[in-house]
């Protein structure tokens, strides 16, 4: 077996990090404490990326440093060991059995000094858990917290945004339900100071709550933003907004909101966006046109099963915007509005297409002949396709390289 020091060179991935954890269950304690300190030596370069939002990123070439199920059983039982120091990313036991319990993580004894990402999914976080998030512990160095379907309610909430979370720079709080209630639970949350990002989906939001949440501060300091499946309208997302609470937002998503229908105030409010994703929501090619002409920064934008139409295309083609990234598939365009698009500087720069309708045989000719001179990822949705246009698209060695399969 590789010895610890071997494991950390070279690029760091997920079976790495696997061996590592075999070889520290192969020691005995005694040895244990020793190896993890080697181990840690030798691997202070590599990474830890999470991706709190739908789960710990697996993505090659990242280290995850996340505790195997074993492990977790043993932290949540009390049953510490010098190992568990190497954890970055810890997950709880959804249903905790056999003497596990959710208080055992903010144990000192537990030797997580290392851990800054945790994640509860489907748990019972109870409200003696967070009221002990107070004070000097581990708990001040975590950076992301998932709260992933958790039940939390306007009291649990409340206790939440009470915690010492001095560093937390990303938090979860998605399908929980929450409402205006659970919102008006976070007004204060004088420990989220680094709060940068906040996963909001399924929540029960709607204009009551979209108001509430413009009025915290916190939520003026996000660069990241997840309202999905919510009750949100335009009129919500123009109260959200009064005050610049949306005004430092990179990336948002209204996906499944019954947003975008009209020109609005709220599309004026986003000075930084960058990425914006109206998946599956009510935007018109009026909405879209509206948006385009107030939003100087968007580069990436997600219209996939909305109905904008050969409108919309037009509205993108004379944005005079050049994007990174569109998904435009099911959005009822013709091959007439795709290569209008085509045609124009909005494709200069795109790095990532997704189509569907308009994929016809004269198009699939513009992308082989130059048009997106930058792309490197194509996606269609097969069945608008063109007859032709696939083997066409194949056919080209430039087009043949941006193909997932």
């Amino acid at each position: 077996m590789p010895t610890l020091k071997n494991l950390t060179e070279g690029t760091p991935d997920f079976d790495r990090w696997t061996k590592v954890t075999q070889a520290l269950d192969a020691l005995a304690p005694g040895e244990q404490e020793a190896a993890v300190r080697e181990f840690e030596a030798a691997s202070a370069h590599w990474p830890t990326t999470l991706d709190p939002w739908t789960g710990f990123s697996l993505a090659p070439g990242l280290e995850l440093r996340r505790s195997p199920a074993h492990w977790v059983q043993e932290i949540y039982s009390g049953q510490y060991a010098p190992k568990h120091d190497a954890v970055r990313i810890l997950e709880s036991p959804r249903r905790p059995m056999r003497g596990q319990k959710l208080e055992c993580l903010l144990d000192p004894a537990a030797r997580l000094r290392s851990v800054t990402q945790v994640g509860f999914d489907q748990a019972k976080v109870s409200g003696g858990f967070l009221k002990a998030l107070k004070g000097e512990g581990t708990w001040q160095q975590w950076r992301a917290l998932r709260l992933w379907t958790c039940d939390m309610k306007a009291p649990a909430l409340k206790l939440l945004g009470a915690a010492d979370l001095r560093r937390l720079e990303q938090l979860n709080l998605e399908q929980n339900h929450m409402g205006e209630a659970g919102v008006l639970g976070l007004a204060k949350a004088p420990g989220f100071t680094a709060l940068t990002a906040v996963h909001l989906g399924l929540n029960d939001l709607d204009a009551s709550a979209a108001r509430a949440l413009g009025q915290m501060d916190w939520v003026h300091r996000l660069t990241w933003l997840n309202l999905q499946y919510n009750k949100l309208q335009d009129a919500a997302l123009d109260l959200l907004s009064e005050g610049g609470a949306t005004r430092r937002l990179r990336w948002l998503s209204l996906s499944q909101n019954q947003v975008g229908q009209t020109p609005s105030r709220w599309m004026s409010a986003l000075p930084c966006l960058e990425s914006l994703q109206l998946n599956e929501s009510a935007i018109t090619a009026a909405g879209l046109e509206a948006l385009l002409a107030q939003a100087p920064a968007l580069h990436t934008l997600n219209l996939a099963a909305t109905r904008v139409g050969d409108q919309g295309a037009q509205a993108i083609a004379a944005s005079g915007r050049r994007f990174k990234a569109l998904s435009l598939g099911t959005t009822g365009m013709t091959p007439a509005g795709l290569g209008a698009i085509l045609r124009s500087p909005a494709a200069a720069d795109i790095e990532r297409l997704e189509l569907g309708d308009g994929l016809d045989l004269a198009n699939a000719k513009l992308l082989v002949e130059g048009a997106c001179p930058r792309l490197a990822f194509l996606w269609w949705h097969g069945p608008e396709m063109g007859k032709g246009a696939e083997a066409a698209l194949r056919a080209s060695p430039r087009i043949a390289a941006t193909l997932p399969y």
